[in-house]
């Protein structure tokens, strides 16, 4: 079983003095503590982090990925390896599109009207690809390739992968990658991660 979630948050909500990035980092502890205790009536599991970098639970099967943007922090949670990714829409499909997409990608892209909001959506896609298994840049961007079908749906070029991508703002894309797809996400307010223990929320 595959789920995902979604915290939403306002700048004024960054406490005065609270490096943004800090405060992400707490949302996504406190998003994953939410996510777990939903799923689970177990304690929290201690969390470590692989040599590839990927943090992992200490001696509990379920497998994570988080990320943040902006304004927005997501909690991938599975039986199996899952990775996830959300971003803003931000001007750089032309500078960036060049060094990060295959061929067919970029030949897509060019046909869009609004290339850099598919831009970001494409690269979500390949950074939750990239965070499956922890490999991150090392696995390299234009080996997570993506197509997509007539109607839109994303399709990883390796066999057995599934993609699912989403739009919950008009400037914000999430992606997750896995072997099975949630059927939606779930989105958690503020005011119930303010339930457990933080510092900086």
């Amino acid at each position: 079983m595959t789920e995902l979630f979604l915290t939403v948050y306002r700048s004024e909500e960054v406490p005065a003095g609270t490096r943004e990035r800090a405060f992400q980092h707490e949302v996504g502890r406190l998003l994953l503590r939410a996510a777990f205790s939903r799923r689970f009536a177990q304690p929290f599991p201690e969390i470590k982090v692989s040599p590839s970098g990927k943090p992992y639970f200490v001696g509990h099967p379920a497998q994570f990925s988080l990320s943040h943007c902006r304004g927005a922090v997501c909690c991938g949670l599975s039986d199996q390896a899952v990775g996830v990714d959300v971003e803003r829409v931000r001007p750089q499909a032309a500078r960036v599109a060049p060094r990060v997409c295959a061929p067919e990608e970029l030949h897509r892209l060019e046909g869009c009207d609004d290339r850099d909001g598919a831009f970001t959506a494409l690269w979500t896609l390949k950074e939750s690809r990239m965070k499956l298994h922890g490999e991150g840049f090392s696995f390299g961007a234009r080996n997570a390739v993506f197509r997509f079908d007539a109607a839109g749906k994303p399709i990883p070029a390796e066999p057995g992968l599934r993609a699912a991508l989403y739009r919950p703002e008009p400037d914000l894309y999430m992606a997750l990658c896995a072997m099975e797809l949630p059927e939606q996400f779930l989105t958690i307010e503020m005011e119930y991660l303010r339930s457990f223990p933080h510092t900086y929320c």
